[in-house]
């Protein structure tokens, strides 16, 4: 539970760190104008169960207003979750009017991936969404495709290419995930999005396709929409805390 009265947090454990945050005026060197701008210090890390001399700590940061509450349970809990730091991409499975979309987008953990997705629908779709599967997903490289007029209905396609890695001393493949209305359309735009750029076509060298096959893939969240959330992540030291990042304020 969330608290902030001092008597409720005695022998309890501490669910999340507690960060005090206050503000400070700082000048801007350019325009000589005073700005305010956030700080914040870790006080105590989570996991521990909380003393008289714990809880004296917390409560001089709360009566500063440094700190609102802390997070704590009365269940003894050894093990910590860590959101994790690292981008991956994720693959989102929802369902809206009978209608199913497979959601690939980047997150630094799952809970983000949900979140994201959730934010993302409810701006693209229209009616009830329902979350049926969230998962870690193989690495693309995304090439986007610019439609024709002549065009007929574009599917996403997953193009396998092979190369020689000096490194590894052995080939290895590399995923490339792009729109195209048929499997030999989808391998034209990777061998002309590796061979119009001087860099690729070095790192690939004799490079071969192994395979075109279609993707479960429907939508694609945009790389900035993701990198709002992850970089609230890291400011805030919290994974989303129910918030919708993608959605600005009016």
């Amino acid at each position: 539970m969330r608290v902030s009265d001092p008597k409720q947090m005695v022998g309890k454990m501490l669910c999340e760190n507690v960060q005090r945050k206050w503000t400070e005026d700082f000048v801007d060197e350019e325009t000589g104008e005073i700005v305010q701008i956030e700080r914040n210090e870790l006080v105590m890390m989570r996991g521990r169960v909380l003393t008289q001399d714990d809880v004296a700590e917390i409560n001089f940061h709360l009566q500063s207003g440094e700190v609102k509450d802390v997070l704590v349970s009365n269940q003894m809990r050894t093990g910590l979750y860590e959101p994790g730091d690292t981008p991956h991409h994720y693959e989102v499975v929802v369902r809206c009017n009978s209608v199913k979309h497979n959601i690939l987008l980047y997150a630094t953990c799952l809970p983000m991936a949900i979140q994201i997705a959730i934010d993302f629908c409810e701006q693209i779709l229209a009616g009830f969404i329902v979350m049926q599967s969230a998962k870690v997903s193989e690495y693309y490289h995304i090439v986007s495709y610019t439609p024709k007029k002549e065009d007929e209905v574009l599917r996403y396609f997953v193009v396998t290419v092979s190369h020689w890695d000096d490194k590894a001393e052995k080939n290895l493949d590399d995923l490339f995930l792009t729109q195209a209305k048929d499997a030999d359309m989808a391998i034209d735009i990777i061998r002309a999005f590796i061979d119009k750029d001087e860099y690729r076509k070095k790192f690939y060298g004799d490079y071969y396709v192994k395979k075109a096959s279609e993707s479960p893939v429907t939508d694609i969240v945009p790389a900035e929409f993701s990198s709002e959330y992850i970089k609230y992540a890291k400011t805030e030291g919290l994974v989303l805390n129910g918030e919708r990042i993608g959605q600005k304020p009016a």
